[in-house]
């Protein structure tokens, strides 16, 4: 059988319905399509503004990066920079940022630093800085202008350090910020700032404390000069088997001992007499330690004498003095016996450093006196040089001993010092200046005799009792006598009586116008008038001044009949105006 087939009209409207379909689908196609195509383009517009916006804003974070890297820069800069010390902190103390300086101060980098404790560096570190770094975190407040000691590889280190706290953004301490400056030379130039502030006041008070020395010396022995005078009077022509000769030589060797004392004064005020002349130190302190060991015999000598000592410029006798009064300091201290040590050797200034003062620059010959003792507390080696003083008594000590010693020393362009602790000896030192001259064996002179002479003599003092006293002496020398009470008295009488004159005794201190200018004014009278000038000060000072202008001589007060025959002597002597004197 034939297959039967639809009809033709179903056929054609089968094949419209697809025809429909398919343009329906053709239709939706294009459409989607077009829609794809849009999207599609406005998914790439969309992605190129983004990639156009994220290439700005990365444009802006590289910008912002750079800026935050250049301020960053910047302060890393600046703290380095900084003299003072900068550290961060966390809560644990740990560093977290360190400048420069503080890894310059702990002498390791800054990176290394990060993540440590100070402790972690310097086991033997300071606690009090621990117990403040924890204050300030813990309680949020900040310590300031505090001084704390910093171990260093270099030593210890004095800082003054600011702590401030610091806070996240919860307002919760996080950490601690620190600035420390380094004030150990600070504190050392103030620490020698104070010390010389107190030299400067010890040397105001030891020089106003010799004006008053000098002073009552010179009054002291205007008073010991009527007594020394009246006596030599009586016992010239008193003969030894007199009741009362023994009485007057008594009374002399009193009078002379006063007269030490003063010496001692002027010796403080640094107007001690002095004969200046090249001496072997070596051979001074070897006589002298032998005189005071045959008279302390519980006391051991020790000598480390230099054998190439140099010689100093001094006055024997002064020195003396001075080494005399350290041996009896030294034997006071050692009651029941002890060592003396006796060290001399050459040296500079630069061996002077750490000194109570600054020496001028040159060689010096030192000489040290140390005993075992019972040494001296701070309080009392800070008045040691000072007159009068004494831990002694009144009844033991004067006080004038080591004052006189400090008075000679300075005099002679020297310097002195101790060191001293309570139950560990004392130990003076004295440099004076070297010498380049040989020392001479000291020849001792015989003992002088009154000399009597001729001729007339001008005495000028302010004082009428010395000027009745030395009319007596000078005319029981057999010389007649000239008194005036005043220097324009004296002008005025030189002036009547120059051709007769043969000297002028001119006291130094005088009211209105002194001796100094009395002698220059006789001078412009007569350029060859004789001066022989006299004063209760030593020569030192104003009147090696008046000497240096051409004054012929001088004597000291209180002086006898013995010491003022001398001077008179020597003055108008031949050979002295054959020489042009």
């Amino acid at each position: 059988m034939m297959e039967e087939h639809p009809p033709i009209t179903d056929l054609h409207e089968k094949i419209a319905t697809l025809e429909t379909q398919i343009k329906h689908l053709r239709n939706d196609l294009r459409l989607t399509r077009e829609e794809n195509e849009i999207a599609t383009t406005n998914y790439f517009e969309i992605v190129s503004k983004l990639e156009s916006m994220v290439a700005e804003r990365t444009r802006d974070v590289q910008r912002l990066q750079k800026i935050l890297e250049q301020k960053a820069h910047e302060l890393e800069v600046m703290l380095d920079s900084s003299p003072a010390i900068v550290f961060y902190k966390d809560a644990d103390q740990r560093v977290i940022r360190a400048n420069r300086n503080f890894a310059k101060a702990v002498g390791v980098s800054a990176n290394s630093l990060v993540g440590k404790r100070y402790s972690d560096l310097f086991p033997e570190h300071d606690p009090e800085t621990f117990k403040r770094d924890f204050e300030v975190i813990k309680t949020g407040e900040p310590i300031l202008n505090k001084r704390e000691s910093m171990m260093t590889p270099w030593g210890k280190r004095r800082l003054l350090i600011d702590r401030i706290p610091y806070k996240g953004p919860n307002k919760k301490v996080v950490g601690l910020i620190g600035f420390a400056l380094d004030v150990t030379d600070l504190e050392k130039a103030e620490e020698e700032r104070i010390k010389l502030s107190a030299q400067l006041q010890q040397a105001l008070r030891m020089k106003s404390l010799g004006t008053l020395a000098g002073g009552i010396a010179h009054n002291f022995n205007n008073l010991l000069m009527g007594i020394l005078g009246n006596v030599s009077l009586m016992l010239l022509d008193m003969s030894k088997e007199h009741s009362h000769y023994g009485n007057l030589k008594v009374i002399e060797t009193l009078v002379r001992s006063g007269s030490d004392l003063t010496r001692q004064l002027l010796g403080y005020a640094m107007e001690g007499n002095y004969e200046v002349k090249p001496i072997s130190l070596n051979r001074l302190v070897r006589e002298t330690a032998e005189t005071f060991s045959s008279a302390k015999k519980e006391i051991q000598v020790h000598y480390q004498l230099s054998e190439d000592l140099s010689s100093v410029r001094a006055d024997r006798s002064q020195i003396e003095q001075v080494v005399f009064n350290l041996y009896v300091n030294a034997a006071e201290a050692m009651p029941r016996g002890g060592d003396l040590f006796l060290i001399t050797r050459n040296v500079s200034e630069g061996n002077m450093e750490g000194k109570p003062y600054r020496p001028k620059p040159g060689n010096y010959v030192m000489l040290s006196v140390g005993d075992t003792g019972t040494g001296m507390d701070k309080e009392t080696l800070e008045h040691i040089f000072e007159p009068f003083f004494t831990t002694k008594g009144l009844a033991k000590g004067t006080g004038l001993g080591l004052a006189s010693s400090y008075g000679i020393v300075k005099a002679h362009g020297g310097y002195i010092d101790v060191e001293s602790e309570p139950g560990r000896g004392t130990t003076f030192s004295i440099y004076l200046p070297a010498s380049q001259e040989e020392s001479k064996p000291e020849k001792k002179d015989p003992p002088p005799e009154i000399s009597v002479g001729s001729g007339a003599i001008l005495f000028v003092d302010d004082e009428q009792t010395i000027l009745d006293l030395a009319d007596q002496m000078l005319s029981a020398l057999g010389y007649n006598v000239i008194p005036a009470g005043s220097g324009e008295e004296a002008l005025r009488l030189y002036k009547r009586y120059q051709d007769r004159i043969d000297l002028v005794i001119l006291d130094m201190i005088m009211p209105q116008m002194g001796g100094g200018e009395t002698f220059d004014r006789m001078r412009q009278i007569d350029p060859r008038v004789k001066v022989l000038l006299s004063s209760g000060y030593s020569l030192d000072g104003q009147a090696q001044e008046i000497l240096n202008r051409g004054c012929d001589g001088f004597i000291q007060k209180p002086f006898d009949l013995t010491a003022l025959s001398g001077c008179v002597v020597e003055v108008l002597s031949p050979t002295r105006r054959a020489a042009g004197f």
